[in-house]
């Protein structure tokens, strides 16, 4: 029986690759969301003692002592080559949901309501958020945000407030998932993707929401950085991170065009179906099967996956 482990935890890969001493059949694939091979890119208040020591006892350790590497874009997978040009890397954004097509698409496009999810950050775009609301205000049309605590939640809420955007620029926290696609698939017209050009926004990160925007069929309209166009590619409305009058442009065009937003949604739900977690699982399989094992049958399995899939939702 041979075993393929896939983690993205750097101690649990320290102990996968002492287990493989004692079980030579176990195959050990790390995943990697960050990138700490070199640390220039980092702001100098980040380079903080516990960084350096992932640097050099963790990942230039640890990483070339796995049989293979998982990336999340193919900048981040350009990187990782060039310290381990031997390492079998892949890139592979991350997976889509699966769900039914919503038929009351145009019930959708009436609601004109926009909407972020994520953590409230500048790097994330929440100045733009609030200078957006306003822009989107005069043209009737509501922008909802998911993410961040109670007491961000209330600050930003009371902000929106005294700039005049109450009953337009909505605040929520967190909140489960379940609950957060049902929103998505019945309440939201387009969602929004505001990432700010930072090196990690750009290189390293696989924006999740935008997969979430894409699984419900809605159209996507985002900062124009790899990272992102790597997910969406043609589907995507792409606008200069800074330029809050291109976000509301075209958030306006697509509201105002029946056709426009219809033909948007379909490439969005197409898009979707390419990502799948399945197909995102089998391009793994595929391409460690030279370097891990010959795979006899994709639904007769001589190989068990561990895998540490907090992403899903």
């Amino acid at each position: 029986m041979k075993v393929l482990a896939l983690t993205r935890e750097l101690g649990a890969l320290g102990l996968l690759v002492k287990l493989r001493k004692k079980f030579p059949k176990l195959k050990v694939i790390y995943e990697t969301h960050d990138y700490y091979l070199s640390i220039r890119h980092l702001d100098k208040k980040r380079c903080s003692l516990s960084r350096i020591r992932r640097q050099w006892s963790a990942e230039r350790i640890l990483i070339p002592k796995a049989d293979g590497l998982i990336c999340l874009t193919e900048h981040q997978r350009a990187l990782y080559q060039q310290w381990f040009p031997k390492l079998a890397i892949i890139a592979l954004s991350l997976g889509c949901l699966g769900f039914p097509r919503q038929p009351l698409l145009e019930q959708r496009r009436l609601k004109r309501r926009l909407v972020y999810i994520g953590h409230l950050h500048s790097y994330k775009g929440l100045e733009l958020i609030f200078e957006l609301a306003g822009l989107l205000k005069t043209e009737n049309i509501e922008l909802h945000s998911f993410g961040g605590n109670e007491a961000q939640v209330l600050s930003l809420q009371e902000r929106a407030g005294k700039e005049g955007l109450a009953g337009f620029l909505h605040f929520r926290p967190f909140i489960e998932p379940k609950v957060l696609h049902e929103i998505l698939d019945n309440d939201i017209s387009i969602g929004l993707v505001p990432l700010q050009d930072t090196f990690y926004s750009r290189y390293l990160t696989c924006p999740v929401k935008a997969l979430d925007f894409i699984a419900h069929g809605l159209p996507a309209i985002a900062s124009e950085i790899p990272s992102v166009r790597e997910v969406l590619r043609e589907t995507g409305f792409y606008c200069d991170s800074k330029n809050v009058t291109e976000f509301a442009d075209k958030a306006i065009a697509l509201l105002d065009d029946t056709e426009s937003y219809l033909l948007a949604t379909k490439a969005s739900y197409s898009r979707s179906r390419e990502l799948q977690w399945r197909l995102r699982a089998r391009r793994i399989l595929d391409f460690f099967e030279g370097v891990c094992i010959a795979i006899l049958s994709f639904l007769e399995y001589d190989l068990y996956v561990v895998a540490e899939i907090e992403y899903l939702l």
